[in-house]
């Protein structure tokens, strides 16, 4: 299913089997939650970067807070419960990023099992390699958060 809300699209995910059934993992996610409060309790300064972090997502769209109303009108839905936590680089140690954790497993079930693989957009290191050197000067560049929406 393809949704246009007057802004942009919202594109239903694809599923291998039409039919697909998944456990209500919401027990879990609620653990995994309150894992993740139970380390930010015990580290201020991350608990601080992360608040950003998802204040940051908030403003930008890419994640809502729901209220109750949504929550009780989608709970005859499929649905499953994609746990978050922080990503720590140590080469960039005030820099913290979200990462939605969909290879989280309930009751032996993986959302990722159930859900159709998209193409491989990776190409390979070594044919980047050989084009970085076909030519006497290279430029390079990022996208900043490119992957995000």
């Amino acid at each position: 299913t393809t949704k246009f809300d007057g802004e942009r699209y919202e594109v239903g995910l694809l599923w291998k089997n039409a039919k697909s059934h998944l456990p209500n993992n919401c027990s879990s996610a609620v653990s995994q939650l309150k894992s993740l409060a139970r380390r930010l309790e015990k580290d201020e300064k991350l608990k601080q970067s992360y608040q950003e972090t998802n204040f940051v997502d908030v403003q930008r769209r890419l994640m809502r807070i729901l209220d109750a109303d949504e929550l009780e009108n989608t709970r005859t839905d499929l649905q499953w419960y994609v746990p978050h936590l922080p990503v720590l680089n140590s080469n960039k140690p005030d820099k913290k990023r979200q990462m939605c954790n969909a290879n989280s497993t309930f009751g032996g079930v993986l959302l990722n099992d159930n859900l159709m693989a998209g193409p491989d957009r990776l190409q390979s290191l070594i044919g980047i390699i050989f084009r970085f050197r076909e030519k006497q000067i290279s430029v390079t560049a990022g996208s900043k958060q490119s992957f995000s929406k």
